[in-house]
């Protein structure tokens, strides 16, 4: 792409994809919503941060339980030499003990990423 240039990928809302370039690139999510794509979800939009700039450590704010009947999700990537469930905690609960289910995140034959979807409980 030229600079200032974008591509629209449409993606299946049940698959993982590995996006990369060779020089610097923005990249951002667009949810349809489940009316499209009969996926649990709202429409949404979000900026995905590249691997160098991930965090050990987040809060996320989400509308308090029993405000409305919502059921929150968070989509959660460790690269490959971070993967380790065990030492990775959510509310004090390792990911291992809350058994969650990773999906290999594969760039030319090799894992390199680990993704999950995982329910989380409203507020902050």
């Amino acid at each position: 792409l030229q600079e200032g240039g974008f591509r629209d990928i449409n993606i299946s809302s049940t698959d993982y994809c590995w996006i990369e370039g060779d020089k610097r690139i923005i990249l951002l999510q667009f949810s349809v919503g489940q009316e499209v794509d009969n996926v649990l979800s709202d429409p949404f939009m979000a900026m995905i941060p590249p691997v160098d700039q991930y965090s050990n450590g987040y809060t996320l704010a989400t509308v308090p339980d029993g405000v409305q009947n919502y059921i929150h999700f968070m989509n959660l990537y460790i690269p490959k030499d971070f993967f380790q469930p065990s030492k990775i905690f959510l509310n004090d609960q390792s990911l291992e003990e809350l058994n969650v289910t990773f999906t290999a995140i594969q760039r030319l034959g090799v894992s390199e990423v680990f993704g999950a979807q995982i329910e989380i409980s409203g507020g902050v």
